[in-house]
Protein backbone atom coordinates (compact mmCIF):
# COMPACT_ATOMS: atom_id res chain seq x y z
CA UNK A 1 0.00 0.00 0.00
CA UNK A 2 1.61 3.62 -1.34
CA UNK A 3 0.62 7.11 0.86
CA UNK A 4 -1.49 9.52 -1.14
CA UNK A 5 -0.97 12.94 -1.53
CA UNK A 6 -3.20 15.58 -3.39
CA UNK A 7 0.20 17.50 -4.13
CA UNK A 8 0.08 17.46 -7.87
CA UNK A 9 -1.23 19.19 -10.95
CA UNK A 10 -3.36 18.67 -13.68
CA UNK A 11 -2.19 20.00 -16.79
CA UNK A 12 -3.63 23.12 -18.82
CA UNK A 13 -5.84 23.21 -16.51
CA UNK A 14 -6.05 25.05 -12.52
CA UNK A 15 -9.43 24.57 -11.92
CA UNK A 16 -9.74 20.95 -11.56
CA UNK A 17 -8.93 19.51 -8.27
CA UNK A 18 -6.94 15.68 -7.99
CA UNK A 19 -8.49 13.44 -5.50
CA UNK A 20 -6.13 10.67 -5.48
CA UNK A 21 -2.71 10.06 -6.57
CA UNK A 22 -0.40 7.83 -5.02
CA UNK A 23 2.82 9.77 -3.76
CA UNK A 24 5.65 7.41 -4.81
CA UNK A 25 5.72 8.81 -8.86
CA UNK A 26 7.46 5.57 -9.99
CA UNK A 27 5.01 3.11 -8.75
CA UNK A 28 1.62 4.49 -10.33
CA UNK A 29 1.00 5.75 -13.54
CA UNK A 30 -2.19 7.76 -13.21
CA UNK A 31 -4.29 10.08 -10.16
CA UNK A 32 -7.65 10.07 -10.05
CA UNK A 33 -10.31 12.84 -10.17
CA UNK A 34 -13.65 12.32 -8.27
CA UNK A 35 -17.37 13.11 -10.54
CA UNK A 36 -19.05 15.20 -8.03
CA UNK A 37 -22.29 14.81 -10.93
CA UNK A 38 -22.40 10.85 -8.85
CA UNK A 39 -23.48 10.90 -5.49
CA UNK A 40 -20.93 9.07 -3.23
CA UNK A 41 -22.65 5.56 -1.22
CA UNK A 42 -22.08 6.03 2.45
CA UNK A 43 -20.73 2.81 3.60
CA UNK A 44 -22.36 3.46 7.60
CA UNK A 45 -24.72 0.23 7.77
CA UNK A 46 -21.41 -1.82 7.99
CA UNK A 47 -20.71 0.02 10.95
CA UNK A 48 -20.51 3.77 12.12
CA UNK A 49 -18.25 5.61 10.10
CA UNK A 50 -17.36 3.13 7.99
CA UNK A 51 -16.85 4.89 4.92
CA UNK A 52 -17.81 5.99 1.41
CA UNK A 53 -17.29 4.74 -2.49
CA UNK A 54 -17.09 7.57 -4.87
CA UNK A 55 -16.52 7.42 -8.32
CA UNK A 56 -13.87 9.06 -10.29
CA UNK A 57 -12.24 8.83 -13.44
CA UNK A 58 -8.34 8.24 -14.23
CA UNK A 59 -6.26 11.06 -15.11
CA UNK A 60 -3.59 9.62 -16.98
CA UNK A 61 0.22 11.04 -15.82
CA UNK A 62 1.73 13.68 -17.96
CA UNK A 63 5.48 13.54 -16.65
CA UNK A 64 6.27 13.21 -13.04
CA UNK A 65 3.90 15.01 -11.09
CA UNK A 66 1.74 16.76 -13.71
CA UNK A 67 -1.38 14.81 -14.87
CA UNK A 68 -3.77 15.35 -18.01
CA UNK A 69 -7.94 15.04 -18.53
CA UNK A 70 -8.63 11.93 -20.39
CA UNK A 71 -10.67 12.11 -23.90
CA UNK A 72 -14.12 10.95 -23.99
CA UNK A 73 -12.70 7.49 -25.56
CA UNK A 74 -10.55 7.04 -23.05
CA UNK A 75 -11.96 7.96 -20.13
CA UNK A 76 -12.00 5.12 -17.30
CA UNK A 77 -14.33 5.58 -14.44
CA UNK A 78 -13.25 3.68 -11.00
CA UNK A 79 -15.15 3.02 -7.98
CA UNK A 80 -13.17 4.09 -4.76
CA UNK A 81 -14.08 2.19 -2.03
CA UNK A 82 -12.46 5.11 1.34
CA UNK A 83 -12.52 3.13 4.33
CA UNK A 84 -11.99 4.89 7.60
CA UNK A 85 -8.69 3.32 8.90
CA UNK A 86 -9.67 3.80 13.04
CA UNK A 87 -13.90 2.80 12.14
CA UNK A 88 -12.75 -0.47 11.03
CA UNK A 89 -9.96 -1.29 13.20
CA UNK A 90 -12.34 -1.16 15.81
CA UNK A 91 -14.91 -3.04 14.18
CA UNK A 92 -12.51 -6.15 13.96
CA UNK A 93 -11.69 -5.51 17.82
CA UNK A 94 -14.72 -5.92 18.68
CA UNK A 95 -15.28 -8.99 16.75
CA UNK A 96 -16.41 -8.05 13.42
CA UNK A 97 -16.43 -10.23 10.56
CA UNK A 98 -15.65 -8.12 7.62
CA UNK A 99 -12.18 -7.25 6.97
CA UNK A 100 -11.32 -5.04 4.00
CA UNK A 101 -7.46 -5.97 4.66
CA UNK A 102 -8.35 -9.88 3.79
CA UNK A 103 -10.66 -8.62 1.35
CA UNK A 104 -7.48 -6.89 -0.43
CA UNK A 105 -5.15 -9.81 0.27
CA UNK A 106 -8.02 -12.29 -1.87
CA UNK A 107 -8.21 -9.77 -4.80
CA UNK A 108 -4.23 -9.29 -4.77
CA UNK A 109 -4.34 -13.14 -4.93
CA UNK A 110 -6.53 -13.81 -7.65
CA UNK A 111 -5.73 -11.40 -9.69
CA UNK A 112 -7.19 -10.70 -13.13
CA UNK A 113 -9.84 -12.84 -13.66
CA UNK A 114 -12.70 -12.64 -15.37
CA UNK A 115 -14.77 -14.14 -12.52
CA UNK A 116 -14.05 -11.64 -9.94
CA UNK A 117 -14.08 -7.72 -9.96
CA UNK A 118 -10.12 -6.41 -9.77
CA UNK A 119 -8.38 -3.98 -8.46
CA UNK A 120 -7.13 -0.82 -10.31
CA UNK A 121 -4.96 0.30 -6.71
CA UNK A 122 -4.66 0.12 -3.29
CA UNK A 123 -3.37 2.95 -1.27
CA UNK A 124 -3.57 4.50 1.88
CA UNK A 125 -2.83 8.35 4.36
CA UNK A 126 -3.23 8.30 8.34
CA UNK A 127 -6.87 8.16 8.19
CA UNK A 128 -8.18 6.17 5.18
CA UNK A 129 -7.48 3.22 3.24
CA UNK A 130 -8.98 3.44 -0.50
CA UNK A 131 -9.45 0.57 -2.49
CA UNK A 132 -10.15 1.34 -6.46
CA UNK A 133 -11.49 -0.80 -8.50
CA UNK A 134 -13.31 -0.76 -12.21
CA UNK A 135 -16.32 1.43 -12.55
CA UNK A 136 -19.75 -0.84 -13.18
CA UNK A 137 -22.76 0.56 -15.07
CA UNK A 138 -26.11 -0.65 -13.52
CA UNK A 139 -25.61 -1.19 -9.78
CA UNK A 140 -24.91 -4.03 -7.53
CA UNK A 141 -24.47 -7.39 -8.63
CA UNK A 142 -26.21 -8.55 -5.50
CA UNK A 143 -29.03 -6.38 -5.57
CA UNK A 144 -29.81 -7.40 -9.12
CA UNK A 145 -29.60 -10.82 -8.33
CA UNK A 146 -32.17 -10.35 -5.47
CA UNK A 147 -34.09 -8.39 -7.42
CA UNK A 148 -34.47 -10.91 -9.74
CA UNK A 149 -34.01 -14.15 -7.66
CA UNK A 150 -38.13 -15.49 -8.15
CA UNK A 151 -37.27 -15.51 -12.09
CA UNK A 152 -33.98 -16.62 -11.92
CA UNK A 153 -36.11 -19.71 -9.53
CA UNK A 154 -38.15 -20.46 -12.01
CA UNK A 155 -35.81 -21.20 -15.19
CA UNK A 156 -33.42 -23.02 -13.48
CA UNK A 157 -35.14 -24.46 -10.82
CA UNK A 158 -34.78 -25.40 -6.69
CA UNK A 159 -31.11 -24.82 -7.17
CA UNK A 160 -30.76 -21.43 -7.87
CA UNK A 161 -32.70 -20.83 -4.84
CA UNK A 162 -30.55 -22.48 -3.21
CA UNK A 163 -27.54 -20.55 -4.23
CA UNK A 164 -29.41 -17.54 -4.02
CA UNK A 165 -29.74 -18.29 -0.47
CA UNK A 166 -25.90 -18.69 -0.06
CA UNK A 167 -25.10 -15.14 -1.79
CA UNK A 168 -27.41 -13.41 0.24
CA UNK A 169 -25.92 -14.93 3.43
CA UNK A 170 -22.40 -14.08 2.23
Amino acid sequence: LMVLSPDFCLQNNTNVVIDVVNKDLHASPHAYMRIHEIPPIDLSHHYPGWGIVYFGVILPKVQEGVYRLPTEEEAQKVAIKRLSKSAVIEYLQKGGNENPFKEIQRMQWLGDNHHVLGLVEVLHDESYLYIIMPYCEGGSLVDWIYNKRDRINEQFGGYAAVYLNILENL
